[in-house]
């Protein structure tokens, strides 16, 4: 799923769960609503997201920088085994890591 953010700047949000895209073309969105389901297309055993910021509509275009406010983390996910979820704590000020299961707070 391709978001314009106006501007030539792209959001892409891959392996979204198929029809379960809850917007439709040209709507506009806003900071906190539902997009759609995580899916787990490709060689992997979870659902999870691949999310991009770039200067074109498509998987040709060159990634560019952005920021989180803010997320929740659950953890690094270590070899499947499952994290502990009432351990999950706000991190601000830094982009998540490699294998970090993250969420964003519900507005």
């Amino acid at each position: 799923m391709i978001l314009s953010l106006g501007g030539n700047v792209f959001a892409i949000y891959a392996h979204v769960q198929p029809g379960s895209i809850k917007v439709k073309p040209g709507q506009q969105v806003r900071r906190g609503d539902v997009l759609a389901s995580l899916g787990n297309s490709g060689f992997s055993y979870e659902p999870h997201l691949h999310f991009q910021i770039a200067d074109a509509d498509g998987l040709a275009g060159e990634g560019l920088p952005y920021v989180f406010s803010g997320y929740e983390s659950f953890g690094i996910n270590v070899a499947d085994k499952p994290l502990d979820p009432s351990k999950h704590h706000s991190v601000k000020g830094r982009f998540p890591v490699t294998d970090e299961v993250i969420s964003f707070p519900a507005r």
